[in-house]
């Protein structure tokens, strides 16, 4: 699991009041006793306080095999490293819920969505981590962002993330290029936040050397890059 770029411990300091020896008669004008020296003053504390500190990001992804990796369930818990979810977790992003089913396309999670078979929990951040397989299984792009639509309204969630697919195939101009600026395009249509987290594994277009063993999955250390771009993303301000 991916730990916090910047590890910061935040030191919750507990003072007790003592009762200061000092008589004052009301409306005398006697100034209130300082702190004894060396002891922080109500201001540094509050600067100090826990409260002070950002939550956590709460994330659901809804997704295919891409994001299911080698996860024995698609749990917090369960979550294997072949996961690019996985790497994007740490104490500032946490994972509440999804699912991910391999040869998943939109369409069939939207389904199960409807059928109460796919519950999306509240959380600040829903990321549609689908189209892979829309696009292997030749699902018309209507039929697939109007899927997509669904499982976002399904969520209602603050924020939503679509992310690109990556490559598709070896060939020299694979189809995800162009599948994917359709899906930029419908993340912009509907406020949506679109992110390319496959970035690390591409080479133009395509595959980079060695980020895939079958043209589909990554392989290697890419998930862990991949899951780092996801991360930085997500505890960044939309917009």
């Amino acid at each position: 699991m991916r730990w916090p770029r910047a590890g910061i411990a935040v030191l919750a300091m507990a003072i007790t009041a003592c009762t200061v020896a000092e008589t004052r008669t009301p409306g005398d004008g006697s100034a209130a006793a300082a702190p004894p020296s060396g002891l922080p003053s109500a201001s540094s504390i509050a600067e100090q306080s826990p409260a002070a500190v950002a939550a956590p990001v709460e994330i659901v992804v809804v997704g295919d095999s891409l994001s299911l990796g080698d996860s024995t369930a698609f749990t917090a818990d369960g979550l294997g490293e072949g996961s690019f979810v996985y790497w994007a977790l740490g104490e500032d992003v946490r994972f509440v819920g999804g699912d991910a089913i391999p040869g998943a396309t939109s369409t069939r999670m939207r389904d199960r969505l409807l059928k109460g078979s796919l519950v999306i929990p509240a959380c600040d951040v829903l990321v549609l981590a689908l189209g892979t397989n829309d696009l292997g299984f030749g699902v018309a792009f209507d039929d697939t962002s109007q899927a997509l639509v669904s499982l976002a309204e399904g969520g209602a969630a603050p924020r939503t993330m679509l992310l690109a697919i990556p490559p598709y195939g070896r060939e020299d101009q694979p189809p995800s290029v162009s599948y994917n600026q359709r899906l930029a395009m419908l993340a912009s249509e509907q406020g949506w936040e679109f992110v390319d987290a496959a970035v690390p594994a591409r080479d133009g277009g395509g595959w980079a050397e060695g980020m895939t063993s079958d043209g589909i999955h990554y392989s290697g250390d890419v998930v862990r890059l991949v899951g780092e771009v996801l991360a930085d993303a997500l505890v960044s301000s939309p917009g």
